[in-house]
C-alpha cells in the first residue's frame, strides 16, 4: 500500500500574500465591469440617438402622400430600437451579477482581514438605517 502525502499548508505569511494577491486580481476584475459597463452606456446612448435620428431623417424626407409607408418604416425603426434597448439592458444585468458577485468575494476578504487584524477596527462606512438620526 502506498501512503498519500497530506497537501502542505500555507504558512501564515504565504497565506497571507495568497489572500492579497487574490484581493488585487478581484479588484481588478471589478474594475473592469465597470469600464464595461461605462462602455455599454455609451453604446446605448447612441444606439438610441441613431434610432431617433434614423426615424427623424424617414419622416423628413418621404413625401406625405406615402403616409403609410412612413409609418411602417418609422415603427420598423422604433421597434428595432425596441429589441435593441431590451439586448443592451439584458447585457447590462449579466455585467451587473457578475459585478456583484466580484464585489461580495472582496468584502469577504476584506471581512476576513478585518477579523484577523490584531487592533480593533471601527468601521464608518455604515449607511444609517434610521433617517431621523442622520
Amino acid at each position: 500500500m502506498s501512503e498519500e502525502k497530506s497537501p502542505e499548508l500555507l504558512s501564515p505569511e504565504q497565506s497571507l500574500q495568497w489572500v492579497m494577491e487574490e484581493y488585487k486580481q478581484a479588484f481588478e476584475q471589478m474594475r473592469h465591469y465597470d469600464k464595461s459597463r461605462e462602455t455599454l452606456a455609451t453604446f446605448g446612448l447612441s444606439f438610441y440617438s441613431l434610432g431617433i435620428t434614423i426615424a427623424t431623417a424617414l419622416w423628413t424626407a418621404i413625401p406625405k402622400q406615402y403616409q403609410s409607408s412612413r409609418h411602417i418604416l418609422v415603427a420598423a425603426v422604433a421597434l428595432a430600437v425596441g429589441v435593441g434597448g431590451l439586448l443592451v439592458n439584458a447585457m447590462f444585468a449579466q455585467l451587473r451579477s457578475s459585478f456583484v458577485m466580484v464585489a461580495r468575494q472582496i468584502n469577504g476578504i476584506r471581512k476576513s482581514l478585518i477579523e484577523r487584524s490584531a487592533g480593533p477596527y471601527d468601521n464608518k462606512n455604515k449607511l444609517p438605517t434610521d433617517p431621523t438620526r442622520v
